[in-house]
């Protein structure tokens, strides 16, 4: 059943099958143990007789330990639901996420509730029975702020994102409709603030007697069966606890629309949507590479007298992004994974469910592409291009993001990455490097792009990123050898008559510079036979 048409109810079982499922229940019994057992050779073992504070903190690490497995597996579980459909756990600690990933959910949630608990002990401080109540209303409210910060994370999978609540809560009421963000936000108090309220009334006054006569025997010194019961019913509590806390966390993954695609309102199924949902090879072809034939005008740009730097240079227009059309959303069918979809991605770190999930997702929007449905294809591969994500291992999302919506922070990180040394990077930008202000670029990056341009022949790539660059950067340390590579490539464009004055003015100007006899080389061979 897809996701985003489930009840509430359908989802609140879904997400008690995951909770209870033998991969997920394994940590919740893990952590329950790791602080038991801390509490008991803190009372019994070791740790007893330590100072107080060298306890407490023994707890506290015992605490944060489990809090931290607990927040993994979480993360990892709400991560598979949203970006796959499926209940279908991992009995792994992480397998949809790396642990760079985990660790923002982690911090972001973790930060969230320090800020909520350091507030609380200020707000509250000395106001009695009213402080009690703002402690509640604070509890509340970020319990109503579960289901956005959920969302938050695995829209945009960064922890200062999962900070950002007022536009968390924003786009999750967009997402999901006030109502049925109200209704789960509801359902999530209810389910925290209840079931612990109801497990109190049973202990209280349903097993009142046997509670207060087994703690009698555990706190009389005698090893006896009170006491083994007593730690085995603090281990039941600590685990319905996690229980309670998974499911706030992991019940909305089921309610927020698909990472696929928005499912038509109707909720019809065509077979033309089934054929189009198919996982096929990518619809966007490479752009044509441009003749280097061309000699490019415009001597000065290479001229490094003063006069010529102060000239200014018209930067070439930018061209525009593509539009994007709305259409009706579309539901997908469901198909196997095409693992010829990952054909640009370096899949080595990759877990085979990730690389499933990846595969599912660039035919998901391949689908959305040939509907039209830009905008829908355009926040699915957001999912996978963006800043936590290595460029390398997830290059066909960015690929098919960076010619839907060329945006200029996109265009830095594919920058920098092609800077690096990722071909696939390069050919990617390549017609934009060739026709942007290189004054707009990185300085650091214009001499390695350079060079990748120079050894798949771009020619004119290397005049366009080396132009003006003694105006843009006088003093840089890459200024020699980017104009020894423009010099390059006017010789090898048939501009030998340029490439031989710029090439003596460098001589002439850096003479004790690492590259000087190779200059003298070059200018050499275009002095006897007109070629490098």
């Amino acid at each position: 059943m897809n996701r985003s048409v489930l009840t509430l109810p359908e989802a609140m079982l879904r997400t008690l099958r995951v909770i209870l499922s033998a991969g997920n229940m394994r940590y919740i019994f893990i952590n329950a143990g790791i602080v038991m057992l801390t509490f008991i050779a803190i009372a019994h073992g070791p740790f007893r007789g330590m100072g107080f504070d060298t306890m407490r903190i023994i707890m506290y690490l015992a605490l944060l330990a489990a809090g931290l497995i607990f927040l993994n597996k979480t993360a990892d579980n709400i991560a598979s639901i949203y970006n796959n459909g499926t209940d279908d756990i991992s009995s792994s600690l992480r397998n949809e996420l790396s642990s760079r990933e985990a660790g923002q959910f982690c911090a972001g949630y973790i930060a969230l509730g320090a800020f909520i608990s350091v507030f609380d002990n200020f707000a509250t401080d000395g106001l009695g029975d009213t402080g009690d109540y703002i402690s509640i209303a604070l509890n509340v409210f970020f319990l109503f702020l579960t289901p956005a910060i959920t969302l938050r994370f695995l829209t945009q999978g960064s922890a200062t994102s999962m900070l950002n609540v007022p536009v968390g809560l924003s786009a999750a009421l967009v997402e999901m409709g006030p109502v049925r963000y109200l209704a789960t936000a509801g359902i999530i108090l209810v389910v925290s603030y209840g079931v612990p309220y109801l497990i109190y009334l049973l202990l209280r006054y349903g097993f009142g007697n046997l509670i207060f006569r087994l703690l009698s025997y555990a706190f009389s010194g005698s090893f006896s069966l009170g006491l083994l019961m007593t730690y085995i019913l603090a281990i039941i509590v600590m685990i319905l606890l996690q229980i309670i806390q998974s499911f706030s966390l992991t019940f909305p993954a089921y309610l927020y629309p698909s990472s696929a695609v928005n499912e038509d309102k109707n909720g019809t199924f065509t077979d033309h949507d089934a054929d189009a949902a198919q996982p096929q090879s990518t619809p966007l072809q490479p752009r044509p590479v441009t003749s280097t034939n061309n000699v490019r005008c415009g001597n000065p740009d290479y001229d490094l007298s003063p006069a010529a730097s102060r000239q200014q240079q018209t930067p070439p227009a930018q061209p525009a992004a593509p539009s994007l059309h709305k259409t009706p959303p579309t539901q997908p069918a469901a198909a196997e994974p095409d693992f010829r979809l990952l054909a640009d991605a370096d899949t080595r770190d990759m877990g085979i469910e990730t690389q499933k999930a990846f595969a599912l997702t660039l035919a998901r929007a391949d689908a959305l592409i040939r509907r039209g449905d830009n905008l829908s294809a355009i926040a699915l591969l957001k999912t996978y291009a963006n800043e936590q994500r290595d460029i390398a291992a997830y290059f066909p999302a960015y690929a098919r993001l960076y010619r839907l919506d060329p945006q200029p922070a996109l265009l830095a990180r594919l920058i920098h990455s092609a800077a690096a040394g990722h071909r696939p990077s390069y050919d990617l930008i390549h017609d934009t490097l060739e026709h942007s202000n290189p004054a707009t670029l990185p300085a650091d990056s214009i001499l390695p792009l350079a060079q990748q341009a120079g050894k798949q022949q771009h020619y004119r790539t290397v005049l366009n990123l080396t132009r003006n660059f003694a105006k843009n950067h006088p003093n840089h340390p890459h200024l020699v050898e980017n104009y020894y590579l423009a010099a390059l490539a006017l010789a090898k464009t048939g501009a030998a008559d340029k490439a031989l004055p710029l090439l003596q003015q460098l001589h002439t100007r850096y003479p004790d510079h690492p590259r000087a006899a190779t200059i003298a080389q070059a200018i050499a061979r275009l002095q006897g036979s007109g070629q490098t």
